[in-house]
């Protein structure tokens, strides 16, 4: 390949984690890792926010997103190259909480909920009733986010209820705190690695029939077991 191919993501516990300066790691790092060994690509990862991982990826060539939920809007926007996680959407309170009382999202759009700006999550949000200054808090990362539950400043913040714990330690906060409100079922979609249509279809497929060697041989659950992560 001419041009370096590059893995971009933001942090995302345990999907995507930084130890220190100098050391990446996390589920899907460890999976481009092992993507790009066993395709013998020129590649690196970078880790950056996600609204310019977003744009980088549909606008430039050779640019993968880490982790990208397919949804039917987004669908068109890019080119996928498999499946690497299976997220599932709840909406998260505090158990200090008790007394909310939410059946369906509609119970929610009375209360403040919290997402991430240029998450599917708060585009979802959005969608279905809630505002921007009213009834819902954008934050700017997944950390500012627990942060808005943990302060009061939100009262549910909607979220991966496998991955949250991670996200909560990694901001300073007690996940034994939170507790699993809604199960939100139409958020519950596909991770991908993706790219956008500037990146040559030839290597698209390089990196799709690697990730799916990477299934078969085992390596991709190998990796899903050791951050303890449903295999799926």
């Amino acid at each position: 390949m001419a041009q370096e191919i590059l893995f971009v993501g933001e942090i995302v516990p345990p999907l995507i984690v930084l130890e220190d300066e100098q050391h990446k790691t996390g589920a899907l790092v460890e999976l481009a890792q092992a993507l790009i060994n066993y395709t013998k690509l020129d590649a690196s990862i970078a880790f950056i926010p996600w609204a310019r991982a977003y744009e980088m990826s549909l606008n430039e060539p050779n640019v993968i997103l880490l982790s990208v939920l397919k949804t039917p809007i987004r669908e068109p926007q890019f080119q996928w190259i498999g499946k690497v996680h299976q997220a599932k959407a709840h909406l998260i309170g505090l158990k200090s909480h008790d007394k909310l009382s939410v059946s369906e999202l509609g119970d929610a759009v009375k209360l403040r909920v919290g997402s991430v700006r240029g998450y599917g999550s708060a585009t979802y949000l959005i969608n279905n009733g809630f505002e921007e200054g009213s009834n819902l808090v954008l934050a700017s990362n997944a950390s500012q986010m627990w942060g808005l539950l943990f302060n009061d400043r939100v009262d549910l913040v909607l979220s991966n209820f496998e991955t949250s714990p991670y996200e909560i330690k990694s901001a300073g906060y007690d996940p034994e705190q939170t507790k699993d409100i809604l199960d939100v079922t139409e958020l519950s979609n596909e991770l991908q690695f993706a790219t956008g249509h500037n990146t040559p279809i030839s290597t698209v497929k390089i990196l799709a029939e690697g990730l799916t060697a990477l299934k078969l041989n085992g390596t991709y659950a190998a990796i899903k077991r050791k951050w303890g992560l449903t295999i799926d």
